[in-house]
């Protein structure tokens, strides 16, 4: 409990700063666990398209005991939907199906407001989640940064034992004038994790503390090729680690 507090306040005061700032237009577009659009385990309020009639993204996550292949497919310059398979590889491998989606019903300026939600079959029972993100774009010490902010619900929630699914998270631009935006940090904390059966060290029904760096080496407007680098469960002693590729096309 005291860890989740802590991450809590820690997120609380970060978030304040960064929406204080100035604004900026740098985020990098890359998939989460599940295959959505957002930070390591956290989504966002962005498409993963968003000035394209059709937008292509193929992504793959590894976790050391779980492989998560994911397509996700933008749309109408507000939509997306995706599919993903998460394979865990243990004692016995098991293949759990991931189907999300997400709207973006507001965007102006720096600000963007989706609602989304999930649908999951895992180890022979079906859940799900809808939830409610707001993301919203910044400068940290003239560094352009990114906020998130994730409200909603799992059901069942006997899965995850919390009736509320609440996460924050910021996407921060790292030496913009050295690395000339192509190297993102990510950090999210989240009560919930991108399944109600995810793999390996990353918890299910508690606090959750992701850290790791987004490396986006192509800048094309039509193209995108993301490298995620991500340690995972970093407030408890099983942390771990997360390796994912995003590679993205507009055809229109």
């Amino acid at each position: 409990m005291t860890k989740k507090v802590i991450g809590i306040l820690f997120f609380l005061f970060l978030s304040l700063v960064l929406i204080t700032g100035v604004s900026a237009q740098s985020v990098i577009k890359g998939m989460s666990a599940n295959g959505s659009t957002g930070l390591n385990s956290t989504p966002t309020a962005r498409i993963g398209w968003e000035n394209t009639k059709l937008g292509v993204d193929l992504g793959y996550k590894f976790t050391g005991t779980s492989h998560i292949p994911a397509v996700n497919v933008s749309f109408l310059r507000a939509a997306e939907a995706g599919f993903a398979v998460d394979i865990q590889t243990g004692a016995a491998t098991t293949a759990d199906f991931l189907l999300t989606g997400k709207y973006q019903f507001y965007r102006s300026g720096n600000a963007a407001l989706a609602a989304g939600g999930n649908v999951q079959f895992v180890n022979g029972a079906i859940a799900g989640q809808i939830y409610m993100v707001s993301t919203n774009q910044s400068d940290f010490f003239s560094w352009p940064a990114n906020t998130t902010m994730v409200l909603g619900t799992t059901f069942p929630n006997f899965f995850t034992g919390f009736p509320i699914d609440f996460s924050m998270g910021f996407e921060l631009s790292l030496l913009p004038s050295v690395f000339m935006d192509i190297v993102h940090l990510l950090v999210d904390f989240a009560n919930y994790s991108y399944s109600v059966a995810p793999a390996g060290t990353i918890s299910a029904a508690r606090g959750i503390l992701n850290a790791g760096i987004r490396i986006n080496p192509i800048q094309n407007a039509n193209f995108k090729f993301n490298i995620d680098l991500a340690g995972t469960d970093l407030l408890d002693t099983s942390r771990g680690f997360m390796l994912g590729v995003t590679f993205g096309f507009a055809p229109l």
